[in-house]
């Protein structure tokens, strides 16, 4: 028939994604829904499955009573290198296991300062930062583990913190201000929208009246404060659960999802095989001893450009500080001899950018990359400045608080540099509303005094 073939249920295995705050369920309710997934599967198959635990957060300490109760086998990885994390999938699969990852934001901030890490060691610059280009590879790495999860075959629950998504907007006086419009799992941007089944997880703290008195006993004692945990079904592919909302949440209430599944049966992912690679070019042209020559004559020129190739004790000194700061070195044979090629261009291309004040020739600024969680239009500000622009329009405290809390997911993101901008502009905020309120109360006591008069 060629390309196409007869539609049918393809999907055997549990895709689920679990978001939320600290403390609102996300790694107890995984287990929870492990437990009734492992002994629904026994029902359809007559094999009860093991369940294996990634642990980032020593969570698996706390419920492991709960699959010896249930009689289901756990084993238990702590860990945070996302290395592990592929490797888990491809033993999970292996072993037909059921794999809860807890938490994918820890294996995402792990990739990420291992490639801060593995850049400032290459070019012994302890300031270095990821480029575009850098943070393009970083998400192909990530990718790889998307793709496990999407076509592996073994059910796999993967629970992440909350972060929030914003959106811009304009108000009556023209003013752009940023509102909060929902919350995805906090790691690499497009995996929050693989899960078929995603749930966002909340933990709502409630104080209950006093005792009334009853049989003889006496009213009295502090109010009871209750915490109620909460899950809201944000997307099912199945179109069964989609807005439902459960209170104490577990395995039940998602099976119309799971019930859907072809468990037991063949399971096919997407097609990694077929592919667009014969359309491009699949070898580069040999780096050779004239193109490293071109380079550091490259080098030569833009320092003289800028008056540094001088042997004056100023220009030296400059000199030496701009070949340390981008090049990790000084020594001239280092630079023309040692460093890779390709870390040489990056290097040149840094000290481009900060004599120059724009991009080199081997790396042209990219367009900015579409963001599919936060809509953005012409000339509308980035996260940040939104982000920024709401510190400053909080009222009062709490509110400014909130605003922070809601958004740290989203800040631990962000590069040293631009957490250093956030973090100016909520202290920024926090005086200005502590003045505020200092210059309040001054006038409420004036107020009183001119009354009292």
């Amino acid at each position: 028939m060629g390309l196409f073939k007869k539609a049918s249920m393809q999907t055997a295995y549990l895709k689920m994604g679990i978001h939320g705050g600290p403390g609102s369920g996300k790694s107890m309710t995984a287990c929870l829904i492990a437990i009734g997934l492992a002994q629904h599967v026994k029902a359809k198959t007559g094999v009860l499955p093991p369940v294996f635990y990634l642990d980032t957060e020593t969570g698996s300490d706390w419920t492991q009573d709960l699959f010896e109760e249930a009689g289901i086998d756990l084993d238990v990885a702590k860990t945070r290198a996302f290395i592990n994390l592929k490797s888990a999938v491809t033993e999970a699969q292996k072993e037909q296991a059921i794999l809860i990852a807890d938490s994918a934001t820890h294996f995402w901030q792990e990739l990420t300062k291992a490639a801060v890490d593995s850049k400032r060691k290459r070019l012994r610059n302890d300031y270095a930062k990821l480029s575009i280009e850098d943070i393009g590879e970083l998400k192909s790495k990530w990718a790889e583990f998307t793709e496990l999860y999407i076509n592996s075959k073994c059910h796999i629950i993967a629970c992440g913190r909350a972060g929030s998504t914003f959106e811009m907007y304009e108000d009556e006086e023209g003013r752009k201000q940023m509102l909060e419009v929902g919350t995805r799992m906090a790691a690499e941007k497009t995996f929050a929208y693989e899960p078929s089944l995603v749930v966002e997880m909340f933990s709502d703290q409630m104080k209950m009246s006093r005792p009334k008195a009853k049989d003889g006993v006496k009213a009295g004692g502090k109010p009871q404060k209750v915490v109620q945990i909460r899950a809201v079904v944000l997307k099912d592919r199945g179109r069964t659960l989609n807005g439902a909302e459960f209170a104490s949440p577990v395995f039940k209430d998602f099976l119309p999802h799971i019930a859907k599944l072809n468990i037991g049966g063949e399971h096919v992912g997407v097609d990694q095989e077929a592919g667009s690679n014969a359309l491009f070019p699949q070898s580069r042209p040999a780096i050779t001893k004239h193109d490293r020559k071109i380079i550091v004559e490259e080098i030569a020129a833009l320092l003289d450009k800028h008056d540094l190739s001088g042997t004056g004790k100023e220009a030296k000194a400059q000199r030496h500080a701009l070949m340390q700061k981008h090049f990790g070195t000084v020594a001239k044979t280092e630079i023309e001899e040692k460093i890779p090629t390709d870390d040489l261009r990056r290097a040149y291309d840094a000290l481009h950018r900060e004599l120059e004040g724009a991009a080199s020739r081997y790396f042209p600024d990219a367009p900015e990359e579409i963001d599919d969680a936060i809509p953005e239009f012409g000339g509308a500000p980035s996260g940040l400045e939104i982000l920024i622009g709401k510190y400053a329009a909080a009222t009062d405290i709490p509110a400014l608080n909130e605003t922070q809390a809601h958004a740290q997911a989203y800040l631990n993101d962000l590069s040293e540099g631009d957490r250093e901008k956030a973090s100016a502009a909520y202290s920024e905020a926090v005086k200005r509303l502590i003045k505020t309120m200092s210059g309040a109360a001054v006038t409420q006591d004036n107020d009183e005094e001119g009354a009292a008069a």
